[in-house]
């Protein structure tokens, strides 16, 4: 029947209304329309009565999972089995080879009864006599257990550490010095009494507009430009609260300094996570320790299916500031960074795979004197696991340019094909990147399937103390890997001081601890706990200290086995050949002890444009008696001396040196740092110190509330 478009009343066909001159012309719209239904239709009818079934078997063993993650502070690594006490039998089922039952459809089992938990069946079988699997008559009452008036006498004795779950009146917590079978926790300090410092982990609005700020003391006239910092801002979306402090949205703040006056303003990076979870209204892109949860929108079958899909890397941009070419990016270590006006605080995207095949690069690029800019990156093939020396070129060709001729330098293959090291920044000399492969390993295959387990990223981070650190040492220049390879105990590093090369030796300084754990530690529920909980939260973290190593550059057949080879006279450090490609090393402490009595040192800088891949004499750094900075030190490398600048509740962040116009010696200049106050509200404030005497010159009061941040850069201007 021939039926114009005008007369034609729209035919519906599954969920597509169609008139018939659109059925006319995309038939193959039509025929997807009819599969779409007929396999929702199938799903529905057949899938979900399957997925109810295993509902039931879930939430059986879902009663046992809670139990124990509620407990595994206590049993895990416990020398000898648990016991599990249960009122049915689904665990002993599945070990057994039995058949299913229609009605049940348990994969692994048979229940010819329901058990306590689950009394579902079919209605179509009719009633059918409920039964546990212990019958009534075998109850005579409940009895006391004397191991719990045992636990609570110890509890009088022995403070909760606040590591387990919330107390509770049938929750009775065991001493872990009572029991030989509970997994050892190191404890690296015993302080105690540390102030709350929640509100330094909460949430804040942007101040997109410019804000004046209140001076006190002198800001030096000659400081002109732009002082940026980056950080999380936002630690929770909707009614969805993000884990881990490093997963909180990029919030962008501005110092604008000119004249002796500063003006304030932030950001939120508008990055497609930030974008995303706000039209969802919930956490919708996965971050490093929080995984999305399926979509409640969909239905069961698609929430199930979506378990299967990969994680989408964040963009949220929130560790540092960094310069390629000139221009600023705000970068994480995802393969997304975002570049910024450091004036207005715009942003537009950039990805690293578009120009070179990497999976991500560090947020802590160097930059030589000319521009010329080297970085680092994963890659993963099927040949394993990589790591790129990434070498970006100093000047644009067209000032729309961002990452072209980025090329990469050189590969080196994992140790563990599957399990890389994770690292967070990099060294670099005049004529070599030093890469340090650190016992801190990423487990790729739970990486990958973490979103169809429910785990994030941080959840596939580990710290195996059997393996050596490795340092590799690739010519910037010919690209070419030394076959020696620089060996050492185990350690963690986040931060490198410097690098530089004298008299046939590599000298590496750098921030490292004994134990790779602590980037764990530092959830969001950590740093909002207070009293004895947060005192054992921080006990249990691995200071970190400076720390040198010395490597030799020259080593060939004619060098000797099994003896210090460093003739470098200004170090104690040793390196000594244990093979015909390896040698050993040791470092030698860059402090004294009272650095002890500031929590080590992190975040370290130095005067970074004139003294990088060079001889030096001064770093900086936070001192960390909490589990953020609550310190400025300054060390002097000549007797290794230290000056402190200290304020009771406030906290500082990572010091950034800017030197004074026509300096003459390595430290003249300032010490810009934001300092957070929680205990006061609307009073974090611009610190800057005179970086000779490590006197305040003067402080900007900001009136409003800023979360402790990451790192920062100044953007000096004419």
């Amino acid at each position: 029947m021939d039926v114009s478009p005008s007369e034609a009343e729209p035919m519906q066909i599954g969920h597509a209304r169609l008139t018939p001159a659109e059925r006319q012309c995309d038939f193959m719209a039509v025929f997807q329309a009819l599969v779409n239904d007929i396999l929702r239709d199938f799903i529905n009818h057949f899938v979900f009565v399957y997925l109810d079934n295993i509902l039931i078997f879930s939430r059986e063993l879902l009663a046992i999972k809670l139990a124990l993650e509620e407990w595994r502070h206590w049993l895990e690594g416990t020398a000898q089995p648990f016991i599990v006490w249960t009122d049915h039998k689904n665990l002993a089922y599945l070990q057994a080879a039995k058949h299913l039952n229609a009605c049940q459809a348990r994969p692994g089992s048979q229940n010819v009864k329901a058990d306590a938990l689950s009394r579902q069946f079919p209605s179509s079988e009719g009633d059918r006599e409920e039964a546990s699997i212990l019958p009534p008559g075998c109850v005579i009452g409940g009895l006391p257990w004397e191991i719990e008036s045992m636990v609570r006498q110890a509890q009088r004795t022995e403070p909760d550490p606040g590591t387990g779950p919330p107390r509770a009146a049938l929750r009775p917590f065991v001493a872990l010095k009572k029991s030989k079978s509970v997994k050892n926790i190191n404890h690296y300090t015993n302080v105690r009494g540390l102030p709350s410092i929640e509100k330094i982990v909460s949430s804040v609005e942007d101040t997109p507009r410019p804000i004046s700020t209140q001076i006190v003391g002198t800001i030096p006239e000659w400081i002109k430009g732009n002082f940026l910092r980056n950080g999380p801002g936002k630690f929770e979306i909707g009614n969805h609260k993000f884990n881990h402090w490093f997963d909180g949205m990029a919030l962008m703040h501005q110092f604008k300094i000119s004249n002796g006056q500063v003006t304030y303003k932030s950001r939120f990076l508008s990055s497609d996570s930030y974008q995303t979870n706000k039209e969802h209204n919930r956490i919708a892109i996965s971050e490093f320790g929080t995984v999305t949860m399926p979509d409640p929108c969909k239905n069961v079958f698609q929430r199930f299916l979506s378990r299967f899909e990969s994680h989408k890397p964040t963009d949220n941009a929130n560790v540092s500031f960094v310069t390629y070419k000139g221009d600023y990016y705000v970068s994480t270590e995802t393969n997304i960074m975002h570049k910024v006006d450091p004036d207005t605080l715009e942003t537009e995207k950039v990805d690293w795979s578009k120009f070179i095949a990497v999976n991500g690069a560090t947020a802590h690029p160097h930059t030589e004197p000319d521009g010329t800019t080297y970085n680092m990156g994963n890659s993963y093939t099927s040949k394993g696991s990589y790591y790129n020396i990434i070498q970006v070129p100093p000047t644009k060709k067209t000032e729309d340019e961002t990452l072209e001729g980025a090329t990469v330098l050189c590969s080196i293959p994992s140790v563990d094909k599957t399990k890389p090291s994770y690292y967070h920044s990099f060294a670099m000399s005049e004529n070599y990147v030093v890469f340090i492969e650190q016992p801190i390993k990423l487990d790729l295959l739970k990486i990958v399937t973490g979103k169809l387990r429910g785990k994030s990223i941080s959840d596939s981070i580990f710290w195996d103390p059997k393996l050596n650190t490795i340092f590799h040492l690739i010519h910037k220049h010919s690209g070419k890997v030394s076959s020696i390879k620089y060996l050492a105990k185990p350690l963690s590093t986040f931060h490198q001081i410097n690098a530089f090369e004298e008299d046939g030796f590599l000298i590496i300084d750098l921030c490292a601890s004994d134990d790779g754990q602590a980037i764990t530690n530092y959830n969001i529920q950590n740093m909002r706990k207070s009293g004895e909980a947060l005192d054992e939260v921080y006990n249990t973290l691995s200071r970190a200290f400076p720390r040198r190593f010395v490597l030799p550059l020259n080593v060939d057949r004619d060098t000797p086995y099994n003896q210090n080879l460093i003739t470098w006279p200004n170090s104690i450090a040793t390196s000594v050949r244990i093979a015909k490609n390896k040698v050993f090393c040791t470092h030698e402490d860059l402090h004294g002890e009272d650095l002890h009595e500031y929590g080590g040192l992190e975040f370290p800088q130095i005067n970074y444009h004139k003294f990088n891949t060079h001889p030096y004499r001064y770093f900086y750094g936070c001192g960390f008696r909490h589990l953020v900075g609550d310190t400025l030190i300054k060390m002097d490398l000549h007797g290794k001396r230290m000056k402190v600048w200290e304020h009771p509740g406030q906290y500082p962040s990572e010091p950034v040196f800017v030197p004074s116009p026509n300096a003459t010696e390595e430290d003249d200049g300032v010490i810009m740092s934001v300092v957070i106050t929680p205990d006061e509200d609307k009073s974090t404030f611009l610190l800057v110190l005179d970086a000779k005497t490590f006197e305040e010159l003067g402080r900007a009061v900001v009136p409003v509330n800023i979360p402790y941040g990451f790192h920062g850069t100044f953007n000096a201007t004419a």
